[in-house]
């Protein structure tokens, strides 16, 4: 999955353009009505923030003027929708972030991010599922 897009793949030549809209748009449409009313499933993570599990969560809290008290409260306070998988298999972007604790991207990307880390980038929040590089704002590593 990704925010806004689905990649189709399709013979052109058995459908026009205009046919596959044709065949796609009322499944896309009765997608989105069946999907209204879905069971969705909570699952907690149980993270250890700041120190050497968190390194920057000291930044996030100064970047937005509270202190980290606040930053792992309201961080650990607020229900997230998966919005995508990617950039390496796993890692989660997870969406529904409070706008409070919004903080950059770091300016250098480390070259080591441990697997269980969690971060946070711009207005979304994410896990790291294994070791990897990145560019996230660490605030803790479940």
């Amino acid at each position: 999955p990704t925010y806004c897009a689905l990649l189709l793949q399709y013979d052109a030549m058995l459908y026009s353009y205009a046919e596959l809209c044709n065949i796609i748009e009322p499944t896309l449409e009765q997608t989105v009505t069946d999907n209204a009313n879905e069971l969705v499933t909570v699952v907690e993570i149980p993270t250890v923030y700041g120190g050497e599990f968190g390194p920057d969560l000291g930044f996030v809290a100064s970047h937005n003027n509270l202190s980290e008290e606040d930053v792992i409260a309201i961080h650990s306070g607020t229900d997230y929708l998966v919005y995508m998988l990617g950039f390496i298999p796993g890692f989660t972007y997870l969406g529904g972030m409070d706008p409070r604790i919004a903080t950059p991207r770091l300016s250098s990307p480390r070259t080591l991010i441990p697997a269980g880390s969690v971060g946070i980038a711009g207005a979304q929040t994410g896990t790291y599922p294994s070791d990897s590089p990145g560019g996230w704002q660490i605030i803790g590593r479940t």
